[in-house]
């Protein structure tokens, strides 16, 4: 039977319209400066063969990803088969596309994982290293690919990788920390709860070969997702530069966790503002764009079809302690 989740009352509603709200208004400033028939004109002509392969390549992309959720599980001592994970990974597509926010699939997996271990401090952070490494990734091959092709873009954008890449490295430096043995030291309190213990689990302590297995998994990832961004664009008899797509597929993934319903109106603005760079006319870059969604609504729809459908998972055969492991 599928998992049935209780959410709060008013207080998410409100978040739900304020993130309707803002892909309405998004969508709306966009449609004043592209003519939609422009826009319609696009995806008629586009070719669905390459669009066919960018389905392939995007459901391919989360059986990788919930590969690469596998590993994270593994090394914090959580053990769920591979079968489960590929398909909370795609219910958790599903919600995402469907709840106005971005982080509505990672809730999702974090609650069925939590009852399937009975450990939901451990699901929580392997979800959230998860979503962190693939961040990572993309940031670095932005980075990289503007070293190797300096002044591509314009200095605006050229920065904000760099930014963000930082930030990122930071993290990462943070988390590499002994930062569970921290907090149990200047919170001990934090350990005389099951709350408590549910924060100390969720306290990211893979040790240092989990973590680069889940950086290798996320650069396969990504550069499945930017191979989806490349057959698109040919779709639309677009053939531009593979390094455009190397830097831009990166803001526009880190766009997506904007609020908004399903990315809408943040993932076009984003399409239309970076791809000007390389010359995509709006029209272009929307249809684009809004290709990208249809590829991520149709692979969301098997992670619908999942959920709706009953199953009975296998219970875990080992859940070790919340310790640290190396």
């Amino acid at each position: 039977m599928p998992v049935t989740l209780r959410l709060p009352g008013a207080r998410r509603y409100l978040s739900h319209l304020f993130k309707i709200a803002v892909s309405v208004v998004l969508l709306t400033a966009l449609l004043r400066g592209v003519d939609w028939r422009h826009i319609l004109a696009e995806l008629r002509q586009a070719n669905l063969a390459w669009v066919a392969v960018a389905l392939g390549l995007f459901v391919t992309g989360l059986v990788v990803r919930a590969w690469r959720w596998e590993g994270l599980l593994s090394a914090q001592g959580v053990r769920a088969p591979l079968g489960v994970l590929i398909r909370w990974y795609f219910v958790g597509s599903f919600f995402n596309t469907v709840l106005p926010t971005g982080f509505g699939g990672d809730v999702v997996k974090t609650y069925a994982l939590a009852r399937y271990s009975d450990r939901p401090g451990a699901a929580a952070g392997s979800v959230l290293i998860d979503r962190f490494s693939g961040i990572l990734s993309l940031l670095i091959m932005g980075g990289a690919t503007l070293l190797v092709a300096p002044g591509l873009v314009t200095p605006a954008v050229a920065w904000l990788i760099w930014v963000l890449l930082a930030g990122a490295l930071i993290g990462l430096g943070i988390m590499a920390g002994n930062v569970q043995i921290w907090l149990q030291e200047r919170i001990p309190f934090l350990t005389q709860t099951r709350i408590g213990h549910a924060l100390l689990d969720a306290v990211p302590a893979y040790g240092l070969r989990p973590f680069l297995r889940a950086l290798a998994i996320s650069f396969l990832f990504n550069s499945l997702l930017i191979a989806v961004n490349v057959c698109l664009a040919y779709s639309l008899g677009l053939r531009l530069r593979l390094v455009y797509f190397l830097i831009f597929v990166p803001l526009i993934s880190l766009s997506l966790l904007l609020p908004s319903v399903g990315g809408l109106g943040v993932r076009e603005l984003s399409y239309v503002t970076l791809f000007h760079q390389a010359g995509v006319a709006p029209a272009v870059a929307t249809a684009l764009s809004l290709l990208f969604y249809a590829v991520t609504l149709a692979s969301s729809l098997l992670g619908g079809v999942m959920y709706l459908w009953p199953t009975s998972e296998p219970k875990p055969s080992q859940v070790l302690p919340a310790t640290r492991r190396n």
